[in-house]
């Protein structure tokens, strides 16, 4: 009740602000208001949902494996199809809270279905994997869920991830992680214009963005170990090329957000930026966790921050231990970053006290 009445004042509001000629159908503004609000999950259930769906996943192939379907290819194809379709279409016209668990279930087992029966039935590795990216990517065009949008936005992007590592083209995950920077860069920062769009992007903004920072993480994930390293290392600065002018940005626009006026400060803030991003060139998982946490930070996207504060921690050990130096000397690199976030931290909470005082 509460909210429709808060509704209600803020269209009332723009009413006024904006004068007579604004057309606002308030009552399907209310409805669809009160539609998301019932369904309205936090990540605890999400996590949940996603649990549960994947232990009924393991439940219902144990069930199949029992009455010895998992050996035939026609017939675990056809339950996979028969799932996926079913979770998309159902996701069109149920749009409850308690689906989410039903739909991850039935989608994520179709997909695992479908993989394997293309296996048993002797299709190829890049077979399976682009038949893969297909069905996702239907998933993603038609699924108004957002859990079914996630995992379809997943199972694409890690099809593509495994077609690069099958192929041993280990150069291109660095592409991919370029491309993917930049795409969650401009989701991110443009989301106002994104959700004039239409309908359809309003509920594809929120999976994405999340399916997009689960993406880039897993590709840095891959670029630690040591097969793919070792081969693709020489190209490691072509994301860090696409990360720095946008890291850049988002350092000016945080900046701004905060009331940082004065030149000297915007310089020191340019200068330590400038100097992590130096010490980071050839290592893009850490500086792209960096454009991750910049970037959640400035939209306010704790769920972001939260997942990728982990992986930054895990990216950094990675490459202390992996540096081909002397103790001291690593010391030494270690120590310069976590001065130079320091008095990063010290500016932006400077700034961000004085904010709150005002």
């Amino acid at each position: 009740m509460k909210n429709e009445i808060a509704v209600r004042e803020m269209v009332e509001l723009l009413k006024q602000e904006q004068g007579e000629g604004l057309q606002i159908n308030e009552e399907e503004i209310v409805k669809e208001h009160t539609r998301k609000n019932a369904n309205k999950s936090t990540l605890t259930i999400k996590i949940v949902s996603i649990v549960g769906g994947q232990f009924a996943c393991g439940q219902f192939i144990s069930f199949l494996y029992l009455f010895g379907l998992m050996k035939s290819g026609g017939a675990l194809m056809g339950i996979g199809i028969a799932l996926i379709v079913a979770s998309l279409f159902a996701s069109r016209i149920l749009q409850k809270l308690v689906f989410d668990t039903i739909a991850i279930f039935a989608l994520s087992t179709g997909f695992f279905l479908l993989a394997l029966g293309m296996y048993e039935s002797k299709f190829s590795e890049n077979e399976i994997c682009c038949w893969l990216v297909v069905a996702s990517a239907a998933g993603l065009l038609i699924s108004k869920n957002a859990m079914l949008i996630f995992i379809s936005l997943m199972t694409f992007s890690q099809s593509i991830l495994a077609l690069i590592l099958l192929n041993r083209f280990h150069e291109l995950i660095h592409l991919f992680i370029t491309v993917n920077v930049i795409v969650l860069a401009y989701w991110m920062l443009n989301e106002g214009a994104i959700i004039t769009w239409g309908k359809r992007f309003c509920e594809l903004y929120d999976p994405v963005r999340i399916g997009l920072i689960f993406s880039l993480v897993s590709a840095f994930a891959f670029t630690t170990v040591q097969s793919v390293h070792d081969t693709a290392d020489r190209f490691a600065w072509i994301p860090s090329v696409a990360m720095i002018p946008i890291l850049l940005y988002v350092v000016k626009c945080i900046l701004d957000v905060i009331n940082v006026t004065l030149p000297k400060e915007k310089a020191i803030a340019y200068v330590i930026a400038s100097l992590i991003l130096a010490a980071t060139f050839f290592a893009p998982c850490i500086s792209g966790a960096l454009v991750i946490i910049l970037l959640c930070f400035l939209v306010n996207y704790r769920t972001g921050f939260v997942i990728v504060v982990p992986a930054l921690i895990y990216f950094v050990c990675h490459y202390y231990y992996d540096l081909n130096l002397t103790l001291l000397t690593k010391s030494i690199l270690m120590l310069v970053p976590g001065v130079l976030f320091i008095f990063f931290y010290l500016l932006t909470n400077k700034k961000l006290q004085h904010n709150e005082e005002i």
